[in-house]
């Protein structure tokens, strides 16, 4: 096994959160500016690697993410190996893997319906909110998440039509269990690749399981470095 040269993690870039995981040649969930940062992120990942290395773009199967890499592909103006299976996007690979994906144990659309207003299916049932009383100080989705904004809302008016919204939080994935599930999953990724040239990963996640990882808040197309030796490799 040849090690890697680099592992860059890369959060989505900028979205409206409404993909969840989808096929990628569906995947179209970043905002305009969201296209233009990981457009302007490429530029700065490309001087990081060598002329000659080889770089494996990977990604959590959401449609964020997704979107996020094939943004990359057209724009990189490095190699990219086909490596694994994977859907082709502009005669490129991105391997999609299950264990990038988002913190788990949460649905992002009900989040969702609580920060901007609107419906969530709850249990197969159609809540409706109102921005004003589930979110009074219009939080973004990531500051409304952070705070646990869903405890400060109104429990009868949360728990409407006899839902158990409360509920749905109990089970979110914890730190630990987000770092441990990243780690493994590219130190797998690693170990499945035979190179007799230079190579690197641009792994694609999201802000919770890269914090969970590197201990380090990305926004929206931010980015860390890493070496092997982080992963005992």
């Amino acid at each position: 096994m040849n090690k890697p040269k680099h592992i860059v993690l890369v959060n989505t870039g900028e979205s409206p959160y409404n993909q969840g995981k989808v096929p990628l040649e569906t995947a179209f969930d970043l905002t305009l500016r969201g296209e233009e940062k990981i457009y302007e992120l490429t530029a700065i990942l490309g001087d990081r690697f060598g002329k000659d290395e080889v770089v494996h773009l990977i990604s959590s199967p959401y449609g964020r993410a997704l979107h996020t890499a094939k943004a990359i592909v057209p724009a990189r103006d490095f190699t990219l190996h086909v490596h694994g299976k994977g859907a082709t996007i502009f005669d490129r690979t991105i391997r999609i893997i299950p264990d990038l994906e988002e913190m788990r144990g949460y649905d992002p659309f009900l989040v969702r319906a609580l920060v901007f207003g609107g419906d969530a299916v709850v249990d197969n049932i159609v809540v409706q909110y109102e921005r004003p009383r589930t979110n009074p100080y219009g939080l973004s989705f990531n500051k409304f998440f952070s705070a646990k904004g869903w405890l400060y809302v109104d429990k009868d008016y949360l728990n409407q039509r006899g839902v158990n919204v409360l509920g749905k939080f109990m089970h979110i994935e914890t730190s630990l269990a987000m770092r441990d599930r990243m780690k493994g999953c590219i130190q797998s990724y690693i170990a499945d690749v035979s190179s007799d040239v230079p190579w690197s990963i641009i792994a694609i996640s999201h802000q919770d399981p890269i914090k969970a990882l590197t201990g380090k808040v990305v926004g929206p197309s931010g980015f860390v470095a890493m070496t092997p030796d982080a992963f005992g490799i």
